[in-house]
């Protein structure tokens, strides 16, 4: 069992309570004024449902302002009445909502008044709501709650995401059974305040996105409800922020390290064998080569000019120039 569900009731009732003083302190403690008759507390519901209530007015003034009267919504088309939900979440479904509800009052009292559902005791205005079609449970606990005065909390499925966090009940639960849970832990005289209060915590900007996503990290067991109001107050003063788990190094990114590692060092040690071996393989080769040690090396860039010897002279003795000369004197006898 959920952890909501083993706290006893009068254990609920302190914690709601102490919930209801944090969370007047944080909001207006004061409730929205709100006389409409029956007819239009079914067609208001239909605008406030996962809304604010600003929202839900400003929607509900353009219904009635755009078209002449209830019975030209009655028979438009969804696509006719949807405009007027624009800004608000699913709006093809707000607007054949408010097209059913008008259908089945008018086939029921051939008008547009249902005033006598007030004088109907619980269990039959419960059952006479029921008929309506496409009627959500939040619709049908709300007009109860304004039309008779009843002891219910109307919730919706942005209400219980908030009151599932602070521990009221348990996750996944539906939202009549989560209205049905805090009936008996809120006293009837502060039931319309309350859910006023939890709507404004639900579809406040800076946590809509918080309570979105809370049951996706939900606890097995639910949240303790001890700690709510801790946790409440924690998330007034810090924000969403105070709830986030810090982000893990994710497993991979070592793993990859570790294997970058190794790579890197296989690959070293294959370079340095690779550098030895080809040393040993350089220096045997050089002990094989013997080098020359008698040619000198010729230095670069330096060209060697050949010098033309001059030619050998031969020597005469001065006899061979004497017997020449006289060769040269005598003339031949005759």
């Amino acid at each position: 069992m959920a952890a909501a569900q083993k706290t006893k009731a009068s254990d609920r009732q302190a914690v709601c309570k102490r919930l209801l003083t944090n969370l007047k302190k944080r909001y207006t403690g004061k409730l929205p004024k709100f006389d409409k008759p029956v007819l239009e507390t079914m067609l208001f519901s239909a605008s406030l449902e996962n809304s604010t209530w600003e929202e839900a007015e400003a929607a509900h003034e353009r219904l009635l302002a755009e078209f002449h009267d209830l019975n030209e919504i009655r028979v438009s088309s969804v696509k006719e009445a949807e405009t007027v939900f624009s800004n608000l979440s699913h709006p093809d479904w707000r607007a054949l909502r408010v097209r059913s509800v008008l259908q089945f009052v008018f086939e029921d009292t051939y008008s547009f008044e249902y005033d006598a559902l007030k004088r109907k005791t619980l269990d039959s205005a419960n059952k006479q709501l029921s008929k309506v079609s496409h009627m959500t449970p939040f619709m049908r606990l709300f007009t109860l709650q304004h039309a008779l005065g009843s002891h219910l909390l109307p919730v919706d499925d942005r209400m219980s995401n908030a009151i599932v966090w602070l521990g009221l009940a348990a996750p996944g639960a539906p939202t009549e059974d989560v209205s049905n849970i805090l009936k008996s832990s809120v006293r009837k005289s502060d039931s319309p305040l309350f859910c006023h209060l939890v709507r404004c915590l639900a579809t406040d900007p800076k946590y809509t996105k918080f309570f979105e996503t809370i049951n996706k990290h939900a606890p097995e067991e639910g949240w303790d409800l001890e700690t709510g109001v801790e946790r409440l107050d924690r998330l007034f003063k810090r924000g969403p922020s105070a709830f986030q788990k810090p982000k893990k190094k994710r497993e991979t990114s070592k793993t990859t390290k570790k294997t970058t590692k190794k790579t890197t060092k296989k690959t070293t040690k294959a370079r340095g064998a690779a550098s030895k071996t080809a040393k040993k393989k350089s220096t045997g080769s050089a002990t094989k080569k013997k080098p020359a040690a008698s040619v000198p090396r010729k230095k670069a860039g330096v060209k060697k000019v050949k010098v033309a010897k001059p030619k050998a002279t031969k020597k005469v003795s001065r006899k061979a120039k004497s017997a020449k000369k006289t060769t040269t004197r005598k003339k031949p006898t005759r």
